[in-house]
């Protein structure tokens, strides 16, 4: 049988000692919702159904640019807002980001009010002078700027950085389903 611990193995030991194959383990939702064994959100069946869609550009209505001088603020909310199954652009300043509304005509923006070369709500003004009424602006600030301010720039909502991304998702969501 061959050595165990304190002199030669027992059946016990060679079971208990044996190598066993690793079982699978689930880490999170996914692998549960991809075998089938997680009952499915039913939001989730239309931004699954968005992405079964042929592959090329996404039609307007999924949009979203982010605009931050933060990278590490953009790659967050890009991670979000792609699970909730949007396309999403990114900008690092005022001007790339009214050259990307111009040329991409996105369905919202989500933009810091203080950044280089043009700020949060300059950016928005700008669009509601130029004819972009149709695209819904949410201010995303570290506290920059007030409510009542964003408002009078034609901002559609404000979040503070510090608020729940469920909250910011949710309003986007409602935008984009007409709401």
């Amino acid at each position: 049988m061959g050595k165990g611990l304190l002199g030669p193995a027992s059946a016990l030991e060679a079971d208990v000692l044996a190598p066993q194959p690793a079982a699978p383990v689930a880490v999170g939702w996914w692998p549960l919702l991809a075998s089938g064994d997680l009952p499915e959100d039913p939001s989730w069946a239309a931004h699954k159904a968005s992405a079964d869609r042929t592959p090329g550009r996404a039609s307007r209505k999924h949009r979203v640019l982010v605009v931050d001088d933060d990278s590490d603020v953009r790659t967050m909310l890009r991670t979000q807002l792609e699970i909730d199954g949007y396309e999403v652009f990114e900008a690092a300043d005022g001007e790339q980001a009214w050259r990307m509304i111009q040329r991409d005509h996105p369905a919202v923006v989500v933009t810091d009010i203080q950044m280089p070369q043009g700020n949060g709500l300059e950016l928005c003004s700008l669009a509601r002078d130029k004819g972009f009424d149709d695209t819904k602006f949410i201010a995303f600030t570290a506290g920059m700027a007030s409510w009542e301010e964003c408002k009078a720039a034609g901002f559609d909502a404000h979040f503070l950085k510090t608020d729940p991304l469920p909250s910011l998702s949710r309003t986007i969501r409602q935008y984009l389903s007409g709401g």
